[in-house]
Protein backbone atom coordinates (compact mmCIF):
# COMPACT_ATOMS: atom_id res chain seq x y z
CA UNK A 1 0.00 0.00 0.00
CA UNK A 2 2.87 2.37 0.81
CA UNK A 3 4.23 1.97 -2.74
CA UNK A 4 0.92 2.94 -4.32
CA UNK A 5 0.52 6.00 -2.11
CA UNK A 6 4.01 7.13 -3.03
CA UNK A 7 3.32 6.55 -6.75
CA UNK A 8 0.22 8.74 -6.49
CA UNK A 9 1.75 11.62 -4.57
CA UNK A 10 5.10 11.33 -6.35
CA UNK A 11 3.46 11.78 -9.74
CA UNK A 12 1.25 14.55 -8.37
CA UNK A 13 4.15 16.48 -6.88
CA UNK A 14 6.36 16.07 -9.93
CA UNK A 15 3.83 17.40 -12.42
CA UNK A 16 2.45 20.12 -10.15
CA UNK A 17 5.87 21.57 -9.36
CA UNK A 18 7.12 21.20 -12.93
CA UNK A 19 3.93 22.73 -14.34
CA UNK A 20 4.11 25.75 -12.05
CA UNK A 21 7.74 26.38 -13.00
CA UNK A 22 6.96 26.08 -16.72
CA UNK A 23 4.00 28.48 -16.48
CA UNK A 24 6.12 30.95 -14.53
CA UNK A 25 8.86 30.86 -17.16
CA UNK A 26 6.43 31.27 -20.03
CA UNK A 27 4.61 34.14 -18.34
CA UNK A 28 7.40 36.20 -16.83
CA UNK A 29 10.62 35.54 -18.71
CA UNK A 30 11.12 37.58 -21.92
CA UNK A 31 10.46 35.84 -25.23
CA UNK A 32 14.01 36.66 -26.33
CA UNK A 33 15.31 34.47 -23.52
CA UNK A 34 14.01 31.23 -25.06
CA UNK A 35 17.20 29.33 -24.22
CA UNK A 36 16.96 30.44 -20.59
CA UNK A 37 13.31 29.36 -20.53
CA UNK A 38 14.19 25.90 -21.88
CA UNK A 39 16.99 25.58 -19.34
CA UNK A 40 14.82 26.50 -16.34
CA UNK A 41 11.83 24.41 -17.47
CA UNK A 42 14.03 21.35 -18.04
CA UNK A 43 15.85 21.92 -14.76
CA UNK A 44 12.58 22.36 -12.87
CA UNK A 45 10.99 19.14 -14.05
CA UNK A 46 14.18 17.09 -13.75
CA UNK A 47 15.18 18.45 -10.33
CA UNK A 48 11.79 17.71 -8.82
CA UNK A 49 11.70 14.26 -10.38
CA UNK A 50 15.14 13.44 -8.99
CA UNK A 51 14.20 14.78 -5.55
CA UNK A 52 10.87 12.97 -5.38
CA UNK A 53 12.41 9.75 -6.69
CA UNK A 54 15.18 9.91 -4.08
CA UNK A 55 12.88 10.63 -1.14
CA UNK A 56 10.26 8.07 -2.17
CA UNK A 57 12.76 5.27 -2.71
CA UNK A 58 14.12 5.74 0.78
CA UNK A 59 10.74 4.51 2.01
CA UNK A 60 9.73 2.01 -0.68
CA UNK A 61 10.66 0.95 -4.21
CA UNK A 62 8.75 3.21 -6.61
CA UNK A 63 9.15 4.29 -10.23
CA UNK A 64 7.05 7.51 -10.54
CA UNK A 65 7.23 7.21 -14.36
CA UNK A 66 4.96 4.57 -16.04
CA UNK A 67 7.77 3.77 -18.49
CA UNK A 68 9.94 2.50 -15.65
CA UNK A 69 7.04 0.53 -14.19
CA UNK A 70 6.32 -1.00 -17.59
CA UNK A 71 9.98 -1.96 -17.98
CA UNK A 72 10.00 -3.69 -14.59
CA UNK A 73 6.89 -5.62 -15.59
CA UNK A 74 8.45 -6.74 -18.87
CA UNK A 75 11.40 -8.11 -16.88
CA UNK A 76 9.01 -9.99 -14.54
CA UNK A 77 10.17 -7.91 -11.59
CA UNK A 78 6.63 -6.84 -10.66
CA UNK A 79 3.22 -8.46 -11.12
CA UNK A 80 0.55 -7.42 -13.59
CA UNK A 81 -1.57 -6.28 -10.68
CA UNK A 82 1.23 -4.01 -9.47
CA UNK A 83 1.76 -2.68 -13.00
CA UNK A 84 -1.90 -1.74 -13.46
CA UNK A 85 -2.29 -0.27 -9.97
CA UNK A 86 0.93 1.74 -10.15
CA UNK A 87 0.26 3.19 -13.61
CA UNK A 88 -3.33 4.09 -12.73
CA UNK A 89 -2.22 5.87 -9.57
CA UNK A 90 0.59 7.63 -11.41
CA UNK A 91 -1.98 8.80 -13.95
CA UNK A 92 -4.39 9.88 -11.23
CA UNK A 93 -1.62 11.89 -9.59
CA UNK A 94 -0.82 13.61 -12.89
CA UNK A 95 -4.45 14.41 -13.62
CA UNK A 96 -4.95 15.79 -10.09
CA UNK A 97 -1.92 18.01 -10.65
CA UNK A 98 -3.51 19.15 -13.91
CA UNK A 99 -6.76 19.98 -12.11
CA UNK A 100 -4.90 22.11 -9.56
CA UNK A 101 -3.00 23.87 -12.33
CA UNK A 102 -6.25 24.47 -14.23
CA UNK A 103 -7.91 25.96 -11.13
CA UNK A 104 -4.90 28.15 -10.38
CA UNK A 105 -4.15 29.21 -13.96
CA UNK A 106 -7.32 28.74 -16.05
CA UNK A 107 -6.16 31.19 -18.70
CA UNK A 108 -2.63 29.83 -18.95
CA UNK A 109 -3.25 26.06 -18.83
CA UNK A 110 -3.17 25.90 -22.64
CA UNK A 111 0.52 26.91 -22.46
CA UNK A 112 1.25 23.47 -21.00
CA UNK A 113 -0.32 21.54 -23.87
CA UNK A 114 1.97 19.56 -26.16
CA UNK A 115 1.60 18.26 -29.70
CA UNK A 116 2.90 18.40 -33.25
CA UNK A 117 2.62 20.95 -36.08
CA UNK A 118 1.44 24.31 -34.80
CA UNK A 119 1.48 22.90 -31.27
CA UNK A 120 5.20 22.16 -31.44
CA UNK A 121 7.68 24.96 -30.71
CA UNK A 122 9.65 23.97 -33.81
CA UNK A 123 6.49 23.07 -35.78
CA UNK A 124 7.61 19.47 -36.27
CA UNK A 125 5.50 17.02 -38.24
CA UNK A 126 3.54 14.14 -36.73
CA UNK A 127 6.13 11.59 -37.88
CA UNK A 128 8.97 13.61 -36.36
CA UNK A 129 7.27 13.95 -32.99
CA UNK A 130 6.44 10.23 -32.89
CA UNK A 131 10.01 9.30 -33.75
CA UNK A 132 11.60 11.71 -31.27
CA UNK A 133 9.30 10.70 -28.41
CA UNK A 134 10.17 7.09 -29.16
CA UNK A 135 13.89 7.86 -29.26
CA UNK A 136 14.01 10.01 -26.11
CA UNK A 137 11.94 7.45 -24.18
CA UNK A 138 14.19 4.66 -25.40
CA UNK A 139 17.29 6.48 -24.16
CA UNK A 140 15.72 7.25 -20.78
CA UNK A 141 14.55 3.69 -20.09
CA UNK A 142 17.66 2.00 -21.47
CA UNK A 143 19.91 4.10 -19.23
CA UNK A 144 17.56 3.51 -16.30
CA UNK A 145 17.59 -0.26 -16.83
CA UNK A 146 21.30 -0.56 -17.57
CA UNK A 147 22.97 1.87 -15.23
CA UNK A 148 21.05 2.34 -12.00
CA UNK A 149 21.04 -1.16 -10.52
CA UNK A 150 24.70 -0.86 -9.58
CA UNK A 151 23.87 2.01 -7.19
CA UNK A 152 22.31 1.03 -3.88
CA UNK A 153 21.80 4.61 -2.74
CA UNK A 154 18.44 6.11 -3.73
CA UNK A 155 20.02 9.57 -3.52
CA UNK A 156 22.63 8.67 -6.13
CA UNK A 157 19.97 7.11 -8.37
CA UNK A 158 17.77 10.16 -8.03
CA UNK A 159 20.65 12.48 -8.88
CA UNK A 160 21.66 10.47 -11.95
CA UNK A 161 18.07 10.21 -13.16
CA UNK A 162 17.59 13.93 -12.63
CA UNK A 163 20.68 14.79 -14.69
CA UNK A 164 19.67 12.35 -17.44
CA UNK A 165 16.13 13.71 -17.56
CA UNK A 166 17.44 17.28 -17.66
CA UNK A 167 19.55 16.58 -20.75
CA UNK A 168 16.67 14.78 -22.48
CA UNK A 169 14.15 17.51 -21.69
CA UNK A 170 16.53 20.24 -22.80
CA UNK A 171 16.43 18.76 -26.30
CA UNK A 172 12.89 17.39 -26.31
CA UNK A 173 10.90 20.35 -24.95
CA UNK A 174 11.27 22.48 -28.13
CA UNK A 175 10.67 19.43 -30.33
CA UNK A 176 7.87 17.43 -28.74
CA UNK A 177 6.96 19.45 -25.66
CA UNK A 178 9.16 17.35 -23.43
CA UNK A 179 7.16 14.30 -22.42
CA UNK A 180 9.05 10.96 -22.06
CA UNK A 181 6.17 10.18 -19.72
CA UNK A 182 2.74 8.98 -20.96
CA UNK A 183 1.03 11.04 -18.27
CA UNK A 184 2.53 14.39 -19.34
CA UNK A 185 -0.22 15.33 -21.87
CA UNK A 186 -2.96 14.55 -19.33
CA UNK A 187 -1.99 17.49 -17.11
CA UNK A 188 -3.11 20.01 -19.73
CA UNK A 189 -4.34 18.57 -23.05
CA UNK A 190 -7.54 17.19 -21.52
CA UNK A 191 -8.53 20.67 -20.31
CA UNK A 192 -8.21 22.36 -23.71
CA UNK A 193 -10.66 21.88 -26.55
CA UNK A 194 -9.61 21.06 -30.10
CA UNK A 195 -6.75 19.10 -31.58
CA UNK A 196 -4.77 19.00 -28.34
CA UNK A 197 -7.01 16.22 -27.02
CA UNK A 198 -6.64 14.19 -30.22
CA UNK A 199 -2.85 14.22 -29.92
CA UNK A 200 -2.62 12.50 -26.55
CA UNK A 201 -2.24 9.06 -28.16
CA UNK A 202 1.17 10.08 -29.55
CA UNK A 203 2.55 10.61 -26.07
CA UNK A 204 1.14 7.33 -24.81
CA UNK A 205 2.08 4.90 -27.60
CA UNK A 206 5.49 6.30 -28.60
CA UNK A 207 7.03 6.35 -25.09
CA UNK A 208 5.75 2.86 -24.29
CA UNK A 209 7.16 1.60 -27.58
CA UNK A 210 10.51 3.17 -26.71
CA UNK A 211 10.39 1.55 -23.28
CA UNK A 212 9.60 -1.83 -24.84
CA UNK A 213 12.57 -1.72 -27.20
CA UNK A 214 14.91 -0.44 -24.47
CA UNK A 215 13.91 -3.29 -22.16
CA UNK A 216 14.31 -5.91 -24.89
CA UNK A 217 17.78 -4.67 -25.83
CA UNK A 218 18.81 -4.47 -22.19
CA UNK A 219 17.66 -8.07 -21.70
CA UNK A 220 19.65 -9.17 -24.77
CA UNK A 221 22.81 -7.39 -23.62
CA UNK A 222 22.54 -8.89 -20.14
CA UNK A 223 22.33 -12.42 -21.56
CA UNK A 224 25.21 -11.80 -23.98
CA UNK A 225 27.41 -10.58 -21.15
CA UNK A 226 26.55 -13.62 -19.08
Amino acid sequence: MKKYILELFGSFGYFLAGGIIELFCLAYLPFSGVILKLFIISLGFSAFFGLIYSLSNQLCKVEINPLFTFSHWLKNEISTKSLVASVLLQMLGGICAGVILYLLYPNQISDLTIGYGEFSMLHLSLDSVILLEFLFSFILVFCYSSGLKKYKSSRVCGLILGILLFVILLFSVPCTGGSVNPIRPFIANIFVKGDYLRQIWIYVLSPFAGSLLATILHHVFVHLNN
